[in-house]
């Protein structure tokens, strides 16, 4: 056998060179074929034992899944994809000696990727903002954490603009999308900006502002060649120009960058997705020329193709603008069949969005658009922002009722009666036998309902959860009642006391929820109900999809904005719990609660302009607090503005209620800044004369961001300055070093091949003179020995531990332990030594 046979015959080469056409084929946007290479590689790949081909191959399976409008390849694909990521039995089935670093390595760079495509796909099968989708984001967000690829992090922002667009919330949309061209990563391969500027982009258009959406366009289009497909970024931007074009007039969008779409070779079958955009653009450009009927008949084939294949979202979009054609062409006799489906199919879907579109298509006073956007057509200024849409689920005053007059009675004793139990269980026996004759008014059932929430006990919940049934029995259709009764069971079922876990079921009380929010989409109070019910039942996921309708029905609500900003926060999206809190301030709120917050979110995140907003704003609704003067002053000095951070300096210390070691440190930055020289020394001896095991007022993280930025202040200070060496002693000790300050120690040990990346905890013992070491903090003088990891660059294991001793040495003179070390990463050329000091613990 010759050499060239041996090679040709080698599963290696046979799958490497598969590999090689398959990503041809995606270069030239000819998904179809790379899909069909894909499937060759996994049978290959499984049949040689080699898991890495494999894996990639179900990545392009479940990747490409949305370009050929195919979501059960996509679901079908990504979990098989997980179910390999996440079992290493499961991966050594096709790979039995797969070597664990590199299953690890594979498992890093897929996992993000296979959890964005499964919500992806199950998004467009099922809508995105149905049941559970919501949570896809921050659970991928952790993925991304957890397998340490932050770069991907913003393929799940770009997920978040379109869950926010199917719930009806254009400017949260605008918000992600914005983000990822913002805060994107710029590393070739990564670059995700490109995309971020055409979803923004795809959310002006909807929101019918024309000028914004072709500038946006155009801005996508500069980025084109900096995403992984520059083909299909250019394909994308040249029909969403032609489409503003038409939509424009006569003084349509200039002309732009193109592509043309005959570059993908068989489009229709190749690229389906691109197919359908182009036939759109094409059903636009009749309905523009006055011929709906040819409209009509490119969309109908495409409206059942969509509804055959289970592609919900894309559906839902060639279904109104089918909609949209018929009554443009006067064909009004359709619309109701029409839209009857797309209703129950968006209701189940909880796409607000596509309801609120419908719903303008269907208004007879509405100029009807063959795009059908969410609001009219616009060009110069953006259109004003949607009125909030606010119900409530109290009978209005002025709403005669039945029982209007008992029931005012009774919600009168109630404010009256406060904690009083006799005077509760009079109002209680009253509100029962008021059940008695059938209740005739939803507005009465749901008032009644609301008082046993707040007035009956869960001992008697038997009898009232059969009474309650009984008033809400007529009001099957009636939203706030059954959202109400929902609540009422949840309370009795949960309160202290209750004994009711089994009669009144969860599945009964998320069945009335699901039902009360299907059928009116647009009560506050409703959404508000089941969002405490979903965080009380650890449906956090839930709990967040509610809220997040909340604020889209009332921007400026405090209750929700704060709750849905804190979810925000817990998992990792600071970005997005400012945006809340930001649009709520722009909606008129006058919370100081959330304008401090967002002055707090804001300085985090080092949004300093924003940040003197905020502290304002609160400074006009509660003036003279403590710390906001101090946050003005770290803004100020963060944007250059050092001569004015001393007066709000000055008057922070005035307003302080403990002490100023806060206020000390920033003047002492800001002496720096202006190269006030002697301030500046002075200034640092009183810092460093303050006992920080007195210092109970600023938290550890607070700690650690002052005395970073002392430690950048006084570098401008002469090398083996003694100020200097008292400083990096009292960092080290107490365990507040920066990164920064190790940065230079171990730049000066000679550059080195092959290192690794260990992470080497110690145990410090502690003695008597702990408790009065100026390595004490707060809170900490009681602790017998302390434990703490160190961030290695070295050779191996036993040299990092030598390095991390070496260290700990200088941070207290006993001596410490070892107790263990752990490798993070390997392959490193870089300088050998600490790079960084962590967060010690107390050890018990």
């Amino acid at each position: 056998m010759s050499d060239d046979e041996s090679t040709r015959d080698d599963p290696d080469t046979i799958l490497n060179e598969l590999s090689q056409a398959k990503y041809q084929a995606i270069e030239r946007c000819q998904y179809r074929t790379a899909c069909r290479l894909a499937y060759e590689i996994k049978r290959k790949a499984k049949a040689a034992r080699r898991l890495y081909p494999y894996v990639w191959a179900l990545h392009t399976l479940t990747n490409s899944a949305s370009d050929l409008l195919d979501p059960e390849q996509g679901v079908e694909a990504a979990v098989e994809l997980i179910a390999v990521l996440e079992s290493e039995d499961r991966a050594r089935q096709i790979q039995p000696d797969i070597d664990q670093a590199e299953y690890e390595r594979i498992v890093s760079q897929v996992s993000s990727c296979a959890y964005d495509n499964l919500g992806r796909s199950t998004a467009q099968a099922r809508g995105y903002n149905s049941e559970g989708l919501h949570g896809t984001i921050a659970e991928g967000i952790q993925v991304c954490r957890r397998t340490g690829k932050l770069e991907c992090i913003n393929c799940f922002r770009e997920y978040a603009t379109d869950v926010s667009l199917a719930a009806d919330d254009l400017d949260m949309a605008l918000h992600h999308a914005r983000h990822v061209v913002a805060h994107g990563n710029v590393r070739e391969g990564f670059d995700r900006r490109w995309s971020g500027a055409n979803e923004e982009a795809g959310v002006l258009l909807l929101a019918g502002q024309l000028d914004a959406a072709e500038a946006a366009t155009r801005r996508a289009a500069e980025l084109a060649e900096t995403y992984h497909n520059p083909l299909r970024a250019r394909l994308s931007n040249a029909l969403r120009l032609e489409t503003i074009r038409l939509l424009k007039g006569p003084q349509g969008a200039s002309e732009g960058p193109g592509e043309n779409a005959g570059d993908v070779a068989s489009c229709a079958d190749e690229y389906p997705a691109l197919y359908l955009h182009q036939e759109l653009l094409e059903a636009l450009r009749s309905s523009i020329q006055g011929d709906h009927a040819a409209a009509i008949r490119r969309l109908t084939p495409w409206d059942r193709r969509l509804a055959e294949r289970d592609c919900l979202h894309q559906w839902f979009e060639a279904r109104l603008r089918l909609i949209a054609a018929y009554r443009l062409a006067g064909e009004t006799g359709r619309l109701e069949a029409l839209a009857k489906p797309l209703e129950d199919k968006a209701r189940a879907a909880r796409d607000w969005l596509t309801l609120r579109r419908l719903a303008r298509l269907l208004d007879p006073g509405a100029p009807v658009s063959p795009i059908a956007p969410a609001a009219p057509l616009n060009t110069g200024q953006p259109a004003a922002p949607a009125a909030p849409l606010v119900e409530t689920d109290e009978p209005r005053k002025d709403e005669p009722t039945p029982l209007r007059a008992p029931l005012e009675s009774l919600l009168g004793r109630l404010a009256a009666a406060g904690e009083d139990p006799v005077a509760r269980a009079a109002i209680q026996d009253d509100l029962l036998s008021l059940g008695a004759q059938p209740v005739t008014h939803p507005a009465d059932a749901a008032c009644m309902l609301h008082l046993a929430a707040n007035v009956c006990d869960p001992p008697r919940a038997p009898a009232v959860w059969g009474w309650a049934q009984t008033v809400a029995a007529p009001f099957a259709r009636e939203a706030t009642v059954l959202n109400l009764l929902a609540s009422l069971g949840n309370s009795l079922r949960s309160g202290e006391g209750s004994t009711e876990t089994d009669t009144i079921g969860t599945q009964r009380i998320e069945e009335l929820f699901r039902q009360s929010l299907d059928l009116d989409p647009n009560d506050f109070g409703n959404f508000a109900r089941a969002a405490v019910y979903y965080q009380g039942a650890g449906q956090a996921n839930e709990a967040e999809r509610c809220l997040a309708r909340c604020l889209r029905l009332d921007r400026s609500s405090p209750r929700a904005a704060l709750w849905l900003a804190e979810i925000y926060n817990q998992s990792d999206r600071s970005h997005d719990a400012l945006a809340v809190l930001d649009m709520a301030l722009r909606a008129g709120s006058e919370s100081p609660e959330i304008a401090w917050q967002a002055a707090v979110l804001a300085h985090s995140l080092r949004q300093f302009d924003m940040l003197l907003t905020y502290l304002d704003h609160f400074e006009g609704l509660v003036p003279k607090r403590p710390w906001v003067n101090y946050y003005r002053a770290s803004g100020l000095l963060w944007l250059g503005r050092a001569e004015e951070a001393l007066p709000a300096l000055d008057e922070e210390a005035r307003r302080s209620e403990g002490g100023v070691l806060h206020v000390q440190v920033l003047r002492t930055c800001a002496a720096a800044a202006l190269g006030r020289s002697d301030e500046f020394r002075r200034h640092l001896s009183e810092v460093l004369e303050t006992r920080l095991s007195d210092v109970d007022y600023l938290t550890h993280s607070g700690l650690v961001n002052l005395f970073s930025r002392l430690w950048e202040a006084a570098q401008a200070m002469p090398e083996g300055s003694p100020l200097l060496g008292e400083l990096e002693r009292l960092l080290l000790e107490t365990g507040l070093a920066p990164n920064s300050l190790f940065e230079g120690p171990r730049r000066a040990n000679a550059k080195a091949e092959g290192l690794s990346f260990y992470v080497c905890t110690l145990v410090q013992p502690l003695d008597d003179a702990w408790r009065g070491a100026p390595g004490c903090l707060a809170g900490e003088a009681e602790w017998t020995a302390y434990r703490v990891p160190w961030g290695i660059l070295a050779a191996d294991p036993d040299e990092a531990a030598r390095t991390a001793l070496a260290w700990q040495a200088r941070c207290y003179p006993q001596p410490a332990d070892v107790e263990e070390v752990q490798v993070q990463d390997e392959g490193y050329a870089d300088h050998p030594g600490v790079v960084w000091q962590g967060l010690r613990s107390a050890v018990s």
